[in-house]
Parts: structure tokens; sequence; C-alpha cells
């Protein structure tokens, strides 16, 4: 008996491993890439929440706010659309000027693991990630806090939207490279300079 049931949990941790984690779906997902991404994630024990701008050049901007936890195989996003003024233009010049958001990571950043704990993250075009959490003692410029804030009172234009999203992993593969919208396979990877491939 303990023979089948030790196969079948190395077949299972396996599996998990090379399937489920990190999280990202088997989906085409070929778009437009956002000017700027910004991720705000707030852990409280076994509950995310999480909101995440994403900011294109047309001057639209995308709000998605979803509440997670562990343990949890579905939870609901909900979203809606903007348009930038011109004053918050200028403000988003002023926020892809700052040095701390140069200061990119070369790996992927990991999912909070403190019980209570905050993160904001930000990407300003592909595989260029900074991280600004309570674990790493680093915190969030003030005027990045500020313009998040801004974009959230901000007057939508037309209906927002809901809707559901599955984890197979209950939640412990859900990381902030997910939470910033990279949820495919296919947005893992990316061809450098002198055809290195670089991945997460």
């Amino acid at each position: 008996m303990w023979p089948a049931i030790a196969i079948a949990l190395i077949f299972i941790v396996c599996w998990f491993g090379a399937c489920a984690f990190p999280y990202r779906q088997p989906v085409i997902a070929e778009g437009v890439v956002p000017e700027l991404s910004i991720l705000h994630v707030e852990k409280d024990g076994i509950t995310f929440h999480e909101t995440r701008i994403s900011l294109y050049r047309d001057g639209r901007y995308y709000v998605v706010r979803n509440d997670r936890q562990l343990f949890h195989y579905r939870f609901v996003e909900t979203a809606h659309e903007g348009l930038l003024t011109g004053e918050l233009r200028a403000k988003l010049k002023a926020i892809e000027a700052l040095p701390e958001l140069k200061r990119t990571l070369d790996k992927a950043p990991r999912a909070l693991r403190a019980r209570h704990g905050e993160g904001w993250y930000t990407e300003m075009g592909s595989f260029a990630i900074t991280a600004f959490t309570t674990e790493n003692a680093t915190p969030p410029p003030a005027d990045l806090r500020a313009f998040l804030r801004e974009l959230e009172g901000a007057h939508t234009i037309g209906p927002g939207s809901q809707y559901e999203v599955r984890d197979v992993c209950l939640g412990f593969s859900y990381d902030p490279k997910a939470g910033l919208g990279y949820r495919a396979q296919n947005q893992r990877c990316a061809h450098r300079s002198g055809g290195k491939e670089y991945c997460y």
C-alpha cells in the first residue's frame, strides 16, 4: 500500500513542478505591450488584494482588481477602462523617468511569503520588472503610490467587466509576473540581441 501512495505522491509533485509552477496557461497571447504596468499586492494571511494598471501609448489604461485566496480554485477579477488626460500623461512621463524604476530585476519576483506584506511591481517594456516589497525592505516611490491612487479614482469610460479566473495550483504558483498579466506560456521568454533566449 505504501509504495503505491509514494509513487502517486512523487507523480503529483513532478507534475506540479513541470506543468503548474510558475502559474501559466497554454493560450496564444500576441497583443500590444503596455507602456507601463503597475501591480500593487497586499497580503493579509492567505488573502491577496491585487490591483494592476496597464497604460498604453494611445492614452488608454485598464484597471484590474481581484481578491484571491490560497486553497481556492476560482477567483473573480473586475476590470474597467480609462483615458489619460493631459495632466495624467505628464505625470506618467514623470513616473517613467524615476531612477528607482530603472533598477530592474534579473529574475522574476517571487510571491510574498510573509503573513502580512505589501508589494509594488512595475514593468516598462518586456522583461524589465522592478519590485518594492516589505520583504526586501524597499518602499515604493511616493510618486508611484500617488499616481496609482489617482488612476484608481479617475473617471472611467464604458462599462466595466467581471470574469472568473481559475487556478489549478490553488494560489501557490500565482506569482507577481502572473499578476502583471503574464499568464500564457509564450509570454515567459523573449529573444535578446545575439539570438539568445531569455526566460523567467
